[in-house]
């Protein structure tokens, strides 16, 4: 495993984050020089950004099994893609901007437009193309992001349905898969059977009740998880991995319910 140090100021403290890159020597033989360069500088723009997790692979390790359908554009080379995602790192660096920039809390959504604006920034930093594809949007089609993310190495799927990193656990928000016009490594990551191999399944007991309870109701899925949203946290919450890395009461209710009340500073 590779760690990455980045350092931002916020305010006059120099803080520092920690990136996890878990693609064997991505910072040498098989990673060009063109493409160290590019990952590293978009790496320090996104944790400045507050988003903590860049994860590098070799975008055929994904398109090399997807169906065409699925595929995300390569430039026409075998090229380098990352994850984007962030931990509960993130939560004080967006509402630190939220606080100099008041008038995002206009916004539909302000943090889906802070994460677009920050990672296209990243993007705009380099010498060469990059696209972004976002979680978040769902049209004209969903990006696969949680199967990439497994594919990639970073994250396997629970039964629950939640990617699980082995440090993070679920305490994991995965926000655009971004790929650049470079070429990637040259071997494709390992994928490793997740922490949920050997798991008693602790999600499935709250996740049957949440559902019961959303079938009851007869109510679209994303209104009862926005509705019932204690119910659907705890099937996350119960996850044994990254028990440490849990996110604040704010950030948890705001992730499940986008409820701006949750951006003021004093209820997180």
């Amino acid at each position: 495993m590779t760690i990455v140090a980045a350092k931002f100021s916020k305010g006059s403290l120099d803080v520092f984050g920690m990136l996890c890159c878990e693609v064997p020597n991505m910072s040498h033989s098989n990673l060009a020089e063109a493409g160290a360069r590019a990952l590293g500088t978009f790496t320090a723009h996104c944790l400045e950004a507050g988003l903590d997790v860049v994860h590098p692979f070799a975008l055929d390790a994904f398109n090399g099994t997807a169906p065409e359908q699925e595929r995300l554009p390569d430039f026409g080379r075998h090229a380098l893609a990352v994850v984007v995602g962030n931990t509960r790192f993130f939560w004080d660096r967006f509402l630190d901007t939220l606080e100099s920039e008041p008038e995002r809390h206009a916004d539909s959504d302000p943090l889906d437009r802070y994460v677009e604006e920050r990672v296209r920034g990243a993007c705009e930093s380099l010498p060469i193309r990059a696209t972004a594809f976002w979680a978040h949007v769902t049209h004209p089609r969903v990006v696969p992001i949680q199967r990439i993310a497994q594919v990639a190495g970073l994250a396997s799927l629970a039964p629950s349905h939640f990617s699980i990193h082995p440090v993070y656990g679920p305490w994991l928000a995965l926000r655009a898969i971004v790929v650049f016009d470079v070429d990637g490594p040259t071997e494709l990551p390992t994928v490793r059977a997740g922490p949920c191999a050997h798991c008693s399944e602790p999600c499935m007991p709250p996740l049957r009740d949440a559902l019961a309870h959303a079938e009851r109701d007869s109510v679209p899925l994303a209104l009862a998880i926005r509705n019932d949203w204690r119910a659907w946290a705890r099937v996350r919450q119960v996850c044994p991995v990254g028990q440490a890395e849990k996110y604040s009461d704010a950030q948890t209710e705001y992730h499940y319910t986008k409820n701006k009340k949750c951006l003021l500073r004093q209820n997180s």
